[in-house]
């Protein structure tokens, strides 16, 4: 399978049965943004990358 970064964003997020609101507050990144990440609207730093890394560990 092929997914862009949002995508795989938005469907570890699911796997995990975790909220945007859970994942802002382990990573201190907004739900906006963890919201802009999963759709598309921005592309992620190396630091939010590793932050979202962490929380899905």
């Amino acid at each position: 399978m092929n997914y862009n970064i949002g995508e795989q964003i938005s469907k570890r997020r699911k796997d995990l049965r975790m909220t945007q609101e859970a994942v802002a507050n382990l990573t201190e990144i907004s739900e906006n943004q963890i919201s802009n990440l999963e759709n598309n609207h921005c592309v992620p730093t190396v630091e939010t990358i590793l932050k979202l890394c962490n929380a899905f560990l």
